[in-house]
């Protein structure tokens, strides 16, 4: 991570603790450099932690995307995934005829 990021985290995490703002801010690049810094009451740091967990999770569970990082984050997540994608279904018809039929069913509820 550049000196600059560095810096700045630095700056705010200062500014926060002047104006009595609690502040919890972890930063990780590509490499895998991280940084952290933790300012304030730790009752408000927890609360304002919590909110962003809760918010990414939120976010996690409405994605339905099936790539190796997100099974991997929500697994980390503990969200569990149905077997198969919630939003698609798939009709193998052989007849065409069979159609007015399928829809028939869809629309009574029997492909939930």
């Amino acid at each position: 991570m550049n000196e600059k990021i560095q810096n700045l985290i630095e700056e705010l995490a200062k500014e926060c603790q002047k104006e009595n703002v609690s502040i919890s801010l972890a930063t990780l690049d590509v490499t895998g450099d991280m940084g952290f810094v933790q300012v304030g009451s730790d009752f408000l740091i927890a609360i304002a932690v919590l909110e962003q967990y809760n918010k990414v999770k939120e976010e996690l569970i409405k994605l339905d995307c099936d790539c190796s990082k997100h099974r991997m984050l929500k697994a980390l997540f503990d969200i569990e995934e149905e077997e198969t994608s919630k939003h698609t279904h798939t009709f193998v018809v052989d007849d065409l005829n069979d159609i007015p039929d399928i829809f028939e069913r869809i629309l009574r509820g029997d492909f939930k």
